[in-house]
């Protein structure tokens, strides 16, 4: 089936406006927990356990968690009813519309939000003023990247290229919190561009691809999964890359991070720190972590959204400078547009060529713009071959063609058609004419009413029928 068959159809059009990163899950559902263990000696394992669940095909992790924060208490205090006056609340929030700002009533109280389209960037929320009544969300996606990455912000740009090219990573966590935040911050790492592979914030052993995933005979999946359970050290110890998480405490003073070879991880489940085989492309970015580990930012003194800030941007930055080398030689495939023939078939991308592409790394590639050394050109061929690169490519060549569809119509609805008519035969007239009715068909759904190619595919409809014999007039009329 295609990939809209998991969309929700009344979620497809806003969605569509979205940056790719927001977009609606095709393939799966988002979880957002909230657990309470409370004692209680009447039962047998001495505790009573409930959870409230929010489930969702919307990335909006930090919208959610900030609901679910608000929610979750007052159901374990007034009882299940009152889900259903939170669901009948939900049901009334107004329609999501990118680039306004939305306020969200819940619980007698407004959480107010901001999505941003694909072409303008988001505005944060002290860039306009709410009453104290409401509740202004910078982000709907978002997390603390300071907090979270705290223990291996230094070697972070080593993080990036793994998920950049999807390695197989898995996170070893002290809570199903800190895993599954840790694992959402290393997808956000390579924004704009969209995770390609499969990723679980929380794994267990329960997981119907358990089995697939700790086969020592097969190369590990291009997947990253979050775990509590000690056991995976043991079950995942030939995946390349392993990330183990400790308590949840700001780390004072220099940031450690321990590397070394996974295969040395025996014993080590104690230790933060990030183990891998992979050996990176690229150097550390000092500058980077010189401003990361300034001391106003380890002793307090920089507020943290800054510090996220600060983080995001550089991360953000390095991803998109990463792409301008490849969006320049996207462009060379482009068809020029004046060579667009009207009469004949709508021309398309052409192939990608990983070897041209090299050749125009040492004038273009992002060593010109990040200035961090390195051996970009391995990294590329890495990334060529990798789930990201073909999502993005294709993502890419999609809306190439379309565009070039749109000015194929706008050049065909500007045709004289008296020019085309000379000689042509009946069964050419007729063919052409079915050609050109479906075509406005098409061009109905890629253009707005009233548009003016539209308006001329329509009248190129017209004049042919008018300029046909009588007998073709009235095959036309009914087709």
């Amino acid at each position: 089936g295609t990939r809209r068959e998991g969309c929700d159809p009344k979620l497809i059009p806003y969605s569509s406006s979205l940056p790719l990163v927001l977009r609606q899950e095709t393939n799966h559902y988002f979880g957002f927990v909230y657990f309470r263990q409370t004692k209680d000696a009447s039962i047998r394992r001495g505790y009573f356990q409930k959870s409230v669940i929010l489930i969702s095909r919307l990335p909006f992790f930090n919208l959610f968690s900030t609901l679910m924060g608000k929610v979750a208490p007052e159901v374990f205090k007034v009882g299940n009813d009152f889900l259903e006056v939170i669901y009948q609340e939900l049901c009334h929030w107004p329609e999501m519309r990118p680039s306004s700002w939305l306020q969200l009533p819940v619980m007698g109280q407004v959480l107010a939000i901001k999505l941003p389209t694909r072409v303008q960037k988001k505005d944060t929320a002290t860039t306009f003023q709410f009453p104290p009544s409401i509740t202004a969300l910078a982000s709907v996606n978002e997390l603390n990247l300071t907090y979270i990455l705290r223990s291996v912000l230094p070697q972070a740009g080593l993080l990036w290229e793994l998920v950049l090219i999807n390695e197989p990573i898995f996170v070893m966590g002290t809570s199903p919190k800190l895993s599954s935040d840790f694992v959402q911050a290393l997808v956000s790492l390579v924004y704009p561009l969209q995770y390609a592979e499969d990723y679980r914030p929380y794994f267990t052993v329960h997981d119907t691809t358990f089995t697939e995933y700790s086969k020592k005979t097969h190369v590990p999946p291009g997947v990253i999964l979050g775990v509590t359970n000690p056991y995976f050290a043991k079950v995942l110890e030939h995946w390349p890359s392993q990330i183990r998480i400790g308590d949840p405490k700001f780390i004072e003073g220099k940031v450690n991070s321990t590397m070394a070879n996974s295969n040395s991880a025996n014993g080590q489940e104690s230790k933060s720190g990030i183990f891998t085989k992979y050996k990176c492309f690229i150097q550390k970015d000092k500058s980077f972590v010189k401003l990361i580990e300034k001391p106003p930012a380890l002793h307090g003194k920089r507020p943290i959204e800054a510090q996220n800030l600060i983080i995001k941007k550089y991360f953000e930055d390095l991803t998109t400078n990463f792409l301008i080398p490849l969006e320049r030689y996207l462009i060379s495939l482009i068809p020029i547009s004046r060579d667009i023939n009207p009469w004949l078939t709508t021309p398309t991308l052409k192939q990608f060529n990983t070897e041209d592409f090299v050749k125009t790394l040492a004038v273009s590639g992002p060593q010109q713009i990040v200035g961090i050394k390195g051996n970009w050109e391995g990294l590329y061929r890495s990334f060529i071959t990798s789930p990201n690169f073909r999502l993005w490519f294709e993502e890419r060549r999609r809306e190439v063609n379309l565009n070039l569809h749109r000015i194929h119509l706008d050049k065909l609805s500007k045709v004289d058609i008296n020019f085309w008519l000379r000689e042509k035969t009946e069964v050419e007239m007729v063919d052409f004419y079915l050609r050109i009715k479906l075509i406005s068909e098409e061009a109905a759904t890629l253009f707005p009413s009233g548009h003016a190619v539209l308006l001329g595919i329509q009248k190129l409809l017209s004049l042919l029928k008018a300029r046909s014999p009588v007998h073709l007039q009235s095959f036309f009329t009914s087709c």
